[in-house]
C-alpha cells in the first residue's frame, strides 16, 4: 500500500524584546522613549518548496525604526519575501520606538504569514505602558478666588471706618 502523508503547517512564532537584549518581554511593561524589537519565526513544514510572504502591521503607539533581511516598509506595514525549502526556517525582526506621549495604552502586535497554500496569523504579543503622573497644578483658580474675597472683606470693612471717620469731622 502506498502511504499517505500530509504535512502539518507549524505556526509561526512572534516575539518582543527590549532593543540589545534576548528575554522576550511579552506582557512586560514597556516606557516611552524604549525601542523594541519584534522577530517573527517560521519554518516551511509544507512538504515542499514555498514561497512565503510575512506581513506586519507597525504596532500603534510606536514609530517604525529599521527592518532586517530586506524588510519593506510602506504606508505602515513591513513585508518580507523569501522562497524557503522544505524544513527551512526564516526570522525576521524590525525595530520601533515607543512614542513619548504613550500613557496607560497597552502595545499590541500580530504578523501574517503566507506560504502559498496557507495564511498563518502569529501569536500576538503585548505590552502595557505606566500611566504618566499627572503634573500638580499651581497657581490655580482657587488661589486667586481666595485672594478676591481677602479684597473684598477689606475693602467691606474700610468703608464704615472711612464713614465714622467723615462723621466725626
Amino acid at each position: 500500500t502506498n502511504e499517505v502523508t500530509n504535512p502539518t503547517p507549524t505556526k509561526p512564532k512572534k516575539e518582543v524584546f527590549k532593543s540589545g537584549t534576548t528575554t522576550n518581554i511579552d506582557g512586560k511593561k514597556v516606557k516611552a522613549g524604549e525601542e523594541l524589537t519584534y522577530k517573527i519565526t517560521y519554518k516551511n513544514t509544507t512538504g515542499k518548496e514555498a514561497d512565503v510572504t510575512i506581513t506586519d502591521k507597525v504596532p500603534k503607539y510606536t514609530k517604525f525604526i529599521s527592518a532586517d533581511n530586506g524588510g519593506v516598509y510602506k504606508g505602515g506595514v513591513i513585508k518580507w519575501r523569501k522562497t524557503l525549502k522544505e524544513g527551512e526556517s526564516w526570522t525576521v525582526s524590525f525595530k520601533v520606538k515607543v512614542d513619548e506621549k504613550v500613557s496607560g495604552e497597552v502595545i499590541k502586535n500580530v504578523a501574517k504569514v503566507r506560504d502559498g497554500e496557507n495564511e498563518f496569523t502569529t501569536n500576538e504579543v503585548t505590552n502595557p505602558t505606566p500611566v504618566k503622573p499627572k503634573k500638580p497644578k499651581t497657581g490655580d483658580d482657587t488661589n486667586m478666588m481666595m485672594l478676591f474675597m481677602l479684597l473684598l472683606g477689606s475693602f467691606g470693612a474700610a468703608v464704615p471706618v472711612a464713614r465714622r471717620r467723615r462723621k466725626n469731622k
